[in-house]
């Protein structure tokens, strides 16, 4: 949240014209009591018996059985002593943490370790993993930033190294832009190798 969010967001609620619903998302412990945000929705409390209804759900961290409830899901497979082992792992190494979570799975496919098999015999295509391969190779981490930085290190250094221009270029940019910068993309090279 920046600070002309919230202006806007004072404005819209200040207005008896508008009729809005509006969620909004924060991680808590984020914003500590002197942040403009916290500031914000102790106004809001104070001012909604006059104006509006708000509501405020604080959704912790998810236990080990959402976890594996998640992974069923996302993995199109039944629950199992194995679904269950990969979520107690997910869980321990997320702390529960949503975010974490699917930046987690997302790692362990990257890595090898969460394989997508190949349909065969006409059969459906599905999920395997060796838990204790899982436990072995990956680290706990309070922080998705950690997670990312241990996939990033095991990247080829050419990677890293376009990594770190296109870092400068924002959350967003052209490949022109960055064949410029970099030109031994133009010519076909990986930069992955």
């Amino acid at each position: 949240t920046d600070a002309l969010s919230i202006e806007l967001l004072e404005m819209i609620i200040n207005n008896r014209d508008i009729s809005i619903m509006f969620i909004g998302i924060y991680r808590s412990n984020e914003v500590d009591e002197a942040h403009y945000l916290s500031k914000t929705i102790r106004d809001m409390h104070d001012a909604k018996k006059k104006r509006w209804d708000l509501t405020e759900v604080s959704i912790g961290n998810l236990d080990a059985t959402i976890c594996e409830e998640i992974l069923v899901q996302l993995l199109c497979v039944e629950p199992s002593t194995e679904t269950s082992r990969l979520a107690g792992i997910c869980h321990q190494r997320t702390a529960g943490n949503a975010f974490h979570l699917l930046a987690y799975l997302s790692m362990l496919q990257e890595q090898k370790l969460l394989v997508n098999l190949e349909s065969y015999n006409n059969q459906p295509k599905r999920w395997t993993w060796d838990p204790d391969q899982i436990e072995g190779e990956t680290t706990i981490s309070s922080n998705v930033v950690e997670l990312i930085k241990a996939t990033i290190s095991k990247q080829p250094q050419k990677l890293k190294d376009l990594l770190q221009l296109v870092s400068c270029l924002g959350t967003s940019f052209e490949r022109d832009i960055v064949i410029c910068a970099f030109p031994h993309m133009h010519d076909g090279t990986d930069p992955s190798q």
